[in-house]
């Protein structure tokens, strides 16, 4: 064999058991990918639709998935932070109630809610709270109120802003609620309001310990209007003439309606 053919041998050789030292480097062991692909919380929603029609009063949902047995768990539904505006009354001339400003909260949820393993305040850090948004303090210290009457005590305001939304259900903190089945299963039941604007929500579950949230796992849900809702909705914002004429013959027929069940309960 010649010098030439001995080194091109020799170097194909090395080449071969480089590529089979780098191929076995590469695949990690059963035992290793296993770990890897394993999640540390799960989260899965039913249903993950829920659609308005005619006779649409909310809907129940239910949540569940799995972590640790010894986590500490948090679910969090909430929508994208948007700008929220309310009117405030007060007395025109000391004399007479009514609307005499507006009230800007930004950045805040439409809808808010919060269902937990145990308390709050025992379950989670307060540095915790405000770095993953749980609680309202952890809203509080984010939102930015102002008025058309100049500068506002924020926690009166914000105080209000809270009653306002939990009056509508769109707000809430339920502890407590999230049953764990002791080997590392959790579920829980929520009550979705009707209050709750379509939209796509995002239902987060926070996985806690040592009063920090370590792992996270979310999910969508979509509220959507269906059949007639939808029709109306869509005209509403793009025909409000049409939409209004509608509306208008709709309430004189619901009227006639009402008037001759009257007169024919009159009449025994």
């Amino acid at each position: 064999m010649s010098h030439t053919n001995l080194y091109v041998a020799v170097l194909l050789l090395i080449g071969a058991l480089f590529m089979a030292d780098h191929s076995m480097a590469a695949e990690p062991t059963e035992a290793a990918s296993s770990v890897i692909e394993k999640a540390p919380v799960t989260c899965e929603v039913l249903p993950d639709e829920v659609f308005i029609d005619s006779f649409y009063h909310g809907a129940k949902l239910t949540i569940t998935g799995k972590s640790d047995a010894n986590d500490e768990i948090i679910i969090k539904i909430s929508s994208p932070p948007t700008e929220s505006s309310l009117k405030f009354m007060g007395k025109a001339a000391g004399l007479f109630w009514m609307k005499i400003g507006d009230m800007e909260f930004k950045p805040v949820s439409n809808v808010y809610l919060l269902y937990t393993t145990g308390e709050i305040q025992k379950i989670t850090t307060p540095e915790e709270r405000i770095r993953s948004l749980v609680g309202y303090d952890a809203i509080k210290a984010q939102v930015e109120i102002t008025s058309s009457k100049g500068p506002v005590d924020k926690d009166r305001w914000f105080n209000e802003f809270i009653k306002f939304k939990e009056k509508d259900r769109v707000y809430g903190i339920h502890e407590g609620t999230v049953v764990k089945d002791g080997k590392g299963g959790f579920s829980a039941t929520v009550d979705w309001p009707y209050q709750a604007p379509p939209g796509e929500y995002k239902v987060a579950v926070l996985a806690i310990r040592d009063g920090k949230v370590y792992a996270e796992a979310s999910q969508k849900l979509f509220v959507k209007t269906s059949g007639m809702m939808t029709l109306l909705s869509d005209l509403a914002f793009k025909n409000p003439a049409i939409y209004g004429v509608i509306a208008i013959v709709i309430a004189m027929l619901a009227g006639l309606g009402v008037g001759i069940v009257f007169k024919r309960g009159g009449g025994h």
